[in-house]
């Protein structure tokens, strides 16, 4: 459930999937990219697919099983 994927070969980094999303569960890098920092926190409600205007974010309201991953520097 939650963020599938970002395709950042699409991204055109306008942040605007960061701005959009309800529960702050994208950050943005040290390049402007978004990163999936919250995934336990998205509630599915597809804010940033629908507002990214290259179509680079992809979401699923499957339910689903992700492992718990350490804390990026």
């Amino acid at each position: 459930m939650g963020i599938r994927h970002i395709d950042y070969d699409k991204c055109v980094r306008c942040t605007r999937c960061v701005t959009y999303c309800p529960q702050d569960v994208l950050r943005l890098d040290d390049e402007r990219f978004p990163v999936i920092t919250y995934l336990q926190d998205c509630q599915s409600c597809f804010l940033c697919e629908k507002y990214c205007p290259a179509g680079a974010i992809s979401v699923s309201a499957d339910r689903e099983r992700r492992p718990v991953l350490p804390w990026k520097i």
